[in-house]
């Protein structure tokens, strides 16, 4: 029993939160941001549950921050998984941030475990992209079909002859989203404009992979 008191105080530490923190945030950013790599999810959700239950062992935290922590979480792969604009992300890091505060007794030190596994995770991030060439796969933050001719996308090069085609929108552009130029589907931008789903739209500009639509006029084919 005293041997597991000692252990709880010592994860009590403002510097072993600081570091368990920044395990965990560093496990479960390179899981979203890397396939397969479920290992890093485990040891991730392993230090946050070790901080969590600390905390409601000493008496600071209960499952009302746990909840927090969780649904943050849920809205944060939502939004990496399914871009909402930033809402839910925006939404699920607040949650997040509020839990782990919320958790700690004192709020200067709250502050101080937080801001250090921020700039601890950042440093390590850093040291993996630079020096371990460690690469993000992308298509794990956009989901998005693999733009090759075989599925109907075109080059960047082959874009320039888009320029005053017109087409069909088959995704509201908001401003981005898809349109179909004869059998060719592509990533396109609206001028401003929010146009719906099933429109007739006409190129206006092709600036490498960027092409910028416009309405098209009635008479227009």
């Amino acid at each position: 029993m005293m041997a597991f008191m000692v252990f709880t105080d010592f994860l009590a530490d403002p510097v072993v939160m600081m570091i368990i923190l920044a395990v965990g945030l560093l496990g479960l950013m390179i899981e979203l941001l890397s396939p397969g790599v479920g290992i890093a999810a485990i040891i991730g959700l392993g230090c946050f549950a070790t901080f969590f239950g600390t905390c409601m062992h000493l008496g600071s935290a209960s499952m009302f921050e746990v909840f927090l922590f969780i649904v943050g979480s849920i809205l944060i792969v939502i939004e990496v998984l399914l871009p909402t604009l930033g809402i839910l992300g925006i939404i699920g890091i607040i949650m997040v941030i509020v839990s782990i505060v919320a958790a700690i007794p004192d709020l200067n030190v709250a502050v101080l475990v937080l801001v250090g596994s921020l700039a601890i995770t950042g440093i390590c991030l850093w040291i993996l992209f630079r020096f371990f060439g460690w690469k993000v796969t992308w298509n794990r933050v956009i989901l998005r079909t693999v733009q090759s001719n075989e599925k109907g996308y075109t080059s960047s090069r082959d874009r320039k002859a888009l320029l005053n085609q017109v087409g069909i929108t088959l995704t509201p552009l908001r401003p981005s989203g898809f349109a179909q130029f004869g059998d060719h589907k592509e990533d396109v931008v609206s001028d401003g404009e929010s146009i719906p789903r099933d429109v007739k739209v006409k190129v206006i500009l092709v600036e490498g992979s960027r092409v910028v639509v416009k309405r098209a006029e009635q008479n227009e084919d």
